[in-house]
């Protein structure tokens, strides 16, 4: 019966190989046009770097690859491909990876206008929009209208279809008004789109007058017109450093997306759920560094769930969008009229077990904001952590509805005169310690054990990723959990987020649909490729060609050594990577030796 599977594995590759799939190098547009006008599963194009800055190059392509043969566009060399002028890349169809370029250069993309700089679609009809899609390792810096066309919009990634994929990108020194990220939800569809490991950094904000002008989000999930239905995308292990583009670093306009594990540091603005219900908001670190205008999560509408985050050196510099947490007021259209544009009640929502230390405003209950009269209502606020915030917690109006508030420790500051101090902590010890990232929980600390049971949720997992433990503590950490998901800091561009040149991405996401058990870097490869293995399962390792000829094999007990499988003697060209494990287990890889 093995040996059936066995063969059957190989007549199945060889089956697959023999439809034509092949590397093509390409250095003009004329050779790439020719090149995507062959385009077929598991195909390669290869864009060389010798004739590199490329000007004005128009990839438009619209295919169907496969989960194990995507079609796969790369720069023959990472980070040494540059796109500038008009440069435009179009992806229609299903499994199409865009991987290694930058964009940028003394060119301005201003034929741009109005469009995106990679569209997640090729034409204008849903026909035309990229499923199970990704682009990896692509940067951007700079890459800018004039300033003539400064106040037009220019986007610079515009997302289209479903189970599309954004990792290791790099979004820096944005001008000019436009998003990075856009999750255009033209018809109500569930995007399922992932955008993660990438790094935003030092956007300039265009003022018109004394007011800065909308759409100069980071990224935006939706709109409005669509908010009131399902997105279910995940944003998570990004980070934001430097960043002043609008009152709105990311704005949510969707629901059942979750934001987690991100870092903004010295950053205007906030995580704003500005549209759309059910959404989730955790583990996420922001250090304000005291600049003014800075914020955490601004919320609005409804069935959100707020918890495990941390908050440091907020400055809300007299804006009344900004704040630790900001449960923000509903208005008149929308709640009468039904305007979507406009702001629903802040009701339903849970904030829990959240850490803030040193901001001038805490969780701040529906600010005075003029022409907006509903106050937040059925709020649950338990389990939070307060250090030595000037207006600690629970300021401004008083919520309406049956809410919830206990569990909260408050050290320094002032607690709000509107809700029973019965429930709640005041003390005048220390909590915490600084260990040079943040403030951590310290050994007899008052936090340990005091979290109360929230209704209906279970918060099973602490910021640092850790288990809490039956007796739960206040705060965002648990004292030793041992987790080990820490704040991101310059150091890891280039390391953890970010463009990544080398072998290893450093991405990490246990909840992932689209990750794979075991992968192979790099690929292409050129003496060597490293096969990852988390749970150490795979015990031999062959090499076939697109024949299916036996060419080499690796016994992980002998000769495999370090998980890295030699490529010598072998030419360049495809070959399928074939792994067996425990249980019977076999998989089949294909690599690209250069």
């Amino acid at each position: 019966m093995m040996r059936i599977r066995y063969i059957f594995l190989l007549l199945f590759i060889h089956s697959v190989f023999s439809l034509g799939a092949q590397i093509t190098r390409v250095n003009s547009q004329t050779s790439l046009n020719n090149a995507i006008a062959n385009i077929g599963a598991g195909d390669t194009i290869l864009i060389e770097s010798g004739n590199s800055p490329y000007s004005d190059l128009a990839v438009i392509l619209k295919g169907n690859g496969t989960s194990d043969l995507p079609i796969v566009i790369m720069a023959e060399t990472a980070g040494n491909v540059l796109l500038t002028g008009n440069s435009q890349v179009k992806l229609g169809g299903n499994y199409i990876y865009f991987e290694g370029f930058s964009f940028g250069g003394n060119e301005v993309p201003d034929n741009l206008i109005d469009e995106g700089v990679i569209e997640f679609r090729s034409g204008t009809s849903s026909s035309d929009w990229c499923n199970n899609c990704k682009i990896k390792n692509i940067k951007f810096d700079a890459f800018n209208q004039s300033v003539a066309h400064e106040t037009e919009v220019l986007k610079w990634v515009r997302v289209y279809g479903q189970d599309n994929e954004i990792a290791n990108c790099t979004f820096i020194n944005k001008k000019g008004v436009g998003n990075c990220i856009t999750v255009e939800r033209n018809d109500a569809i569930e995007n399922r789109t992932l955008i993660h490991h990438n790094y935003f950094a030092n956007r300039v904000p265009i003022i018109s007058g004394s007011s800065v002008l909308n759409d100069q989000d980071a990224i935006r999930i939706g709109y409005s017109g669509t908010s009131l239905t399902d997105a279910s995308c995940r944003i998570y292990d990004n980070f934001f450093y430097n960043w002043d583009g609008e009152a709105e670093i990311i704005s949510n306009k969707s629901n059942k997306n979750k934001y987690y594990n991100n870092t903004f540091r010295k950053c205007v603005g906030t995580l704003t759920l500005r549209h759309g219900t059910n959404c989730e908001v955790y583990g996420n670190f922001f250090f304000g560094e005291n600049i003014s205008k800075s914020g955490g999560v601004r919320v609005i509408d409804s069935d959100h769930k707020i918890y495990n985050n941390y908050f440091q050196d907020l400055n809300t510099g007299g804006s009344k969008v900004v704040g630790a947490i900001n449960l923000f007021k509903g208005d008149a259209d929308f709640v009468i009229d039904g305007i979507l544009s406009s702001y629903a009640i802040c009701e339903d929502n849970l904030v829990a077990n959240n850490t803030i230390v040193n901001c001038d405003k805490g969780i701040w209950i529906g600010p005075n904001d003029s022409g907006r009269e509903y106050e937040p209502r059925n709020l649950e606020i338990a389990n939070n952590i307060m250090i030595d915030c000037d207006e600690a917690a629970l300021i401004g109006a008083a919520p309406s509805g049956t809410n919830i508030i206990n569990g909260n420790i408050k050290k320094g500051g002032n607690w709000w005169s509107g809700f029973s101090t019965a429930e709640n902590l005041e003390t005048n010890n220390n909590l915490s310690s600084s260990d040079g990232l943040f403030e951590r929980i310290i050994q007899n600390s008052e936090a340990i054990g005091y979290a109360v049971t929230l209704t209906d949720f279970t918060i099973s997992k602490d910021i640092l990723d850790g288990n809490r433990d039956t007796d739960p503590d206040a705060g965002a950490e648990e004292f030793n959990s041992n987790g080990t998901f820490l704040p991101y800091t310059i150091n890891d561009v280039g390391v953890k987020v970010g463009v990544i040149n080398s072998a290893t991405t450093g991405c990490r996401d246990t909840n992932s649909t689209l990750k794979t058990s075991f992968k192979i870097y790099p690929n292409p490869a050129s003496d060597q490729i490293i096969l990852e293995d988390p749970g150490k399962e795979i015990k031999k390792v062959t090499i076939y060609d697109t024949e299916g000829k036996l060419l080499k094999i690796y016994d992980l007990n002998n000769e495999f050594e370090d998980y890295k499988v030699d490529l010598t003697g072998l030419n360049s060209g495809i070959y399928i990577l074939g792994l067996k494990g425990k249980l019977n287990f076999s998989k089949s890889l294909v690599f690209i030796k250069k």
